[in-house]
């Protein structure tokens, strides 16, 4: 089978789109200044996945912080719709929904979900 084409960075495609559906910033690493960025939402690619023919799947852990419970979880809802509406890719399943998870700051909020994306060469 020939394919053509690259699949898609991930990370770079939902960096943008998130950023422009919720209005927050966008990061692939958790920002050393993360205090004077929030709310922010992390996108990192991690292992697991698979492939079949020219469909390659990919999982992604994206992660929301912000300075109050109330406000990280005002910005999963605006990061769910926006998963579900995502159109950049042939489908979007949330294999983990969302879920606070203490962080070491304790002036911050935390919340991750993870993503199934499947995607083909572009």
């Amino acid at each position: 089978m020939n394919v053509y084409g690259v699949w898609p960075n991930v990370e770079k495609v939902l960096l943008a789109y998130l950023k422009q559906e919720t209005g927050a910033a966008t990061y692939t690493e958790t920002p050393s200044n993360l205090e004077t960025v929030v709310p922010c939402i992390v996108v990192e690619r991690i292992p697991g996945g698979f492939g079949r023919d020219y469909e390659k799947t990919f999982h992604v852990d994206l992660t929301v912080f912000a300075k109050s419970r109330g406000a990280v979880w005002d910005l999963v809802q605006k990061v769910e719709v926006a998963m579900v509406r995502c159109n950049l890719f042939d489908e979007v399943r949330e294999s983990d929904s969302f879920g606070n998870v203490a962080y070491s700051n304790t002036a911050l909020r935390r919340a991750v979900g993870t993503y199934e994306l499947d995607a083909r060469p572009q």
